[in-house]
């Protein structure tokens, strides 16, 4: 429902009711999804899904929509995969979210598999994000160069002429992991850049295994002039070569003052763990650059 050049862009209001056993397999296409792409003015809500299956060798795939542009709310989505093995952009609820909202949501018991920009929920987000719950859910990227995280792979605006891209009051537990080089992996997201997140947390295992590159950290693997407010991180991150390895904030990528982040208010609790390697490995921040840091805390237990 929903293509490039026809994009649904009327409002489906599922009213709480179920679809049980949703597949598309084997797709060979690019918006795999329900919806391949929802509209500025489209509206998808009050949707469940249960044991859905989606397997595609496209860019942008999601159990609910591909990419969506308008607004998907109160959507709750159980025991379900998705799996774009020759794909960019995947999320059990959409591949990408530009300059749209996804809000009220929950995943549980769920695992995605893609080449990268992945997330439990997102895989790219370019908009708003909010009070998303991914539970138990399983990240796992096959590709290098890219960013993957527990609820969005990669933030960012769309442009300049638009606000800061935003993330609050969502939460991860479950696993992210890669074995490939020159990565970021967060419990929250992948990267962070141009957005403003507040009020999130996680639970999770964030697993890296290659010495090239690897930026790993409890919230985010990285971060480019992104503010961070009021967030937790526990569980575990590891890398067993490690690069970067950080309690909140694997690296900041800012090349100048410009560009920087700062992060405030949080707190991590997550151990940290490497068999090898010389590299940084830190409470709050891996590689630092140029982030602002101010009333955060590691707990070392």
């Amino acid at each position: 429902i929903g293509t490039k050049d026809y994009r649904f862009a009327g409002t489906f209001d599922g009213d709480g009711h179920t679809i049980t056993g949703f597949k598309i397999e084997n797709y060979a296409y690019d918006y795999a999804g329900l919806f391949g792409i929802i509209g500025a003015t489209g509206t998808v809500k009050n949707l469940k899904f249960n044991n859905a299956k989606v397997t595609t060798i496209g860019y942008n795939a999601g159990v609910v929509a591909g990419r969506s542009y308008g607004k998907i709310d109160n959507v709750v989505i159980s025991n379900s995969s998705l799996s774009a093995t020759e794909g960019y952009g995947a999320g059990l609820i959409a591949g990408g979210n530009y300059n749209g909202e996804v809000t009220n949501s929950k995943i549980s018991n769920g695992r995605v598999s893609s080449l990268g920009m992945m997330g439990g929920a997102l895989g790219r987000n370019h908009g708003k994000v909010a009070f998303v719950e991914v539970k138990d859910v399983t990240v796992q990227q096959l590709g290098k160069q890219v960013f993957s995280g527990g609820v969005v792979g990669y933030s960012t605006w769309l442009d300049k002429k638009y606000s800061l891209s935003e993330i609050s009051d969502c939460s991860f537990s479950g696993t992210v992991y890669s074995s490939l080089s020159q990565i970021c992996l967060g419990g929250i997201a992948g990267e962070l850049a141009n957005t403003k997140m507040e009020r999130c947390f996680t639970a999770a295992r964030i697993l890296g295994g290659n010495t090239n590159q690897v930026y790993l950290g409890g919230l985010t693997g990285a971060t480019w002039n992104a503010q961070i407010n009021n967030c937790y991180a526990s569980g575990m991150v590891e890398n067993k070569n490690c690069s970067f390895t950080a309690g909140l904030i694997g690296e900041d990528a800012a090349t100048s003052a410009e560009s920087a982040s700062t992060i405030s208010n949080s707190y991590s609790s997550v151990q940290l763990l490497q068999q090898a390697g010389t590299d940084s490995l830190s409470g709050i921040t891996g590689e630092q650059g140029f982030i602002t840091v101010s009333n955060c805390y590691f707990d070392t237990q």
